[in-house]
């Protein structure tokens, strides 16, 4: 039998910072935010945001996870290559779990802020153009509407 040594970068009862990413959403131009609008004398469901009244972009930003959480317990992974990849579930204080891969677990806040910077760095210009692409669109939308009135 062969005997591996695995460093994780946490272990178990250590409190550590995670990271996640969530949806980018702006409210609905069209209907501004109200899921639906009046066309005729009736209420309309959008069928830009689909009734929600928030439009999301396609892409996802980064973001602190607050609360510390406790580690678990860890699933470690080994590959024929003996690269390894660690998992840890997680605990806060509600006891709610979460699973998390190694990379995304940090000592501190501050670390965990740092690299949600970073990833959302390379994020930001391609959300920002998708933004003005939806925003052109909703224009479009709103100058044909105008010349239709009229």
């Amino acid at each position: 039998m062969q005997e591996i040594n695995v460093n994780s970068k946490f272990g178990i009862g250590e409190k550590v910072y995670t990271i996640w990413n969530r949806s980018i959403g702006f409210t609905c131009p069209i209907c501004n935010g109200d899921g639906a609008f009046l066309h005729k004398g009736y209420k309309v469901k959008c069928t830009y945001c689909h009734g929600s009244g928030n439009v999301f972009t396609h892409g996802k930003m980064w973001q602190v996870d607050e609360e510390p959480m406790t580690v678990g317990s860890m699933k470690i992974s080994i590959g024929t290559d003996k690269k390894q990849s660690i998992a840890y579930t997680l605990n806060n204080a509600k006891k709610h779990k979460r699973k998390r891969p190694e990379r995304y677990c940090f000592s501190t806040i501050e670390e965990a802020q740092e690299c949600c910077d970073i990833l959302n760095m390379e994020i930001k210009e391609s959300v920002e153009n998708e933004i003005k692409i939806i925003q052109s669109k909703y224009n479009t939308i709103k100058e044909d509407k105008v010349c239709k009135e009229e």
